[in-house]
């Protein structure tokens, strides 16, 4: 799996999710829906591009990623983006975990929904929440891969 990065209008970070075969996968400007994902598809190792470097980490990612972005003087968006993707990565997605807010389960079951359903292998336990249909519509203002 590979994560790159692109800056979108008004210097909007997005997130892109790529497969081991180039396939883009997901597409998102919220860090919490790419961990989700990742999560989703039992992903263990990820490449990390964006720009200047690559570098190949384990997935969840610890502290060794926000080290390498101080190694490299990373700022700004970016940042910001990595060290929201960082807290959220270590998280169960699909039970309860003291580490993720409770609205952590919107950006999981938003991920579930678009991401192909081959390469789903951790699914959310409980039956859909009342709501979840409109919280998708809202949800999907962050995501502009696939488009809905």
């Amino acid at each position: 799996m590979k994560l790159r990065f692109n800056n979108y209008e008004n210097s909007l970070l997005i997130g892109e999710l790529i497969s081991d075969d180039g396939q883009m996968l997901l597409a998102t400007s919220h860090p919490a829906t790419i961990a989700a994902a990742l999560y989703a598809m039992d992903c263990k190792t990820l490449m990390l591009d964006y720009g200047p470097e690559a570098m190949e980490m384990a997935f969840p990612c610890g502290i060794a990623l926000m080290v390498h972005a101080c190694r490299l003087q990373l700022d700004g968006p970016l940042r910001q983006w990595l060290d929201t993707f960082m807290r959220f990565s270590s998280g169960n997605f699909s039970g309860t975990s003291e580490a993720l807010p409770p609205y952590a389960e919107i950006h999981f079951r938003t991920a579930v929904h678009h991401l192909p359903v081959s390469l789903v292998k951790n699914r959310p336990m409980a039956p859909e929440p009342k709501g979840f249909r409109r919280e998708l519509r809202e949800r999907n203002r962050t995501i502009f891969f696939p488009l809905c």
